[in-house]
């Protein structure tokens, strides 16, 4: 699981959703600062009640916008959050120009987005994608990965990449 390949002690998770993820993890440590941040007050109480036993921090925030936290992170967590925020995958790159305002030196960001180009669907995950996209609630259908890759290098010393079906994966490190 690319979560317990990256994830620190010390974890900032952006867009945190159910908490899934973070629940089935396993951190470095079984005393992390754990910090939540998203735009949902609901999903940010559902997913720390899910992870109580870390006691973690919560802050609604945008992640479109600069962050208003003082700490900083090892690790910066955005699990399946891209292809929901509006714009192109460049107009996203705000994301993590915004994200390494929180991170140590040497710290890291990973995460899983949906991509909307340039990648084979089958016959469900099309009707879904149309469906989600026409809502509002997925904004992926010109997200391709070369524009990931170009971001995540324009924005941190080392950076990777990998697909599967239409789920890219990605690691970058300041």
């Amino acid at each position: 699981m690319l979560s317990n390949e990256n994830i620190s002690a010390n974890h900032l998770d952006i867009g945190v959703g159910t908490g899934y993820f973070l629940d089935k993890c396993e951190f470095p440590s079984t005393t992390p600062k754990l910090t939540l941040l998203d735009l949902n007050l609901n999903s940010l109480e559902s997913c720390a009640k899910r992870v109580y036993r870390y006691k973690p921090a919560i802050h609604v925030g945008n992640v479109l916008k600069p962050l208003d936290i003082s700490e900083t992170y090892d690790s910066v967590g955005l699990s399946y959050l891209l292809h929901c925020l509006p714009g192109t995958m460049r107009d996203k790159a705000i994301v993590f120009q915004n994200i390494k305002t929180v991170l140590n030196p040497n710290g890291g960001v990973f995460g899983t987005t949906i991509l909307g180009k340039g990648v084979s669907r089958n016959p469900m995950a099309q009707v879904l994608m149309g469906i989600y996209n026409s809502f509002g609630i997925f904004s992926n259908t010109h997200d391709k990965l070369s524009d990931l890759e170009f971001i995540l290098k324009e924005n941190f010393r080392t950076c990777s990449t990998h697909m599967v079906g239409c789920v890219a994966f990605f690691t970058g490190h300041l």
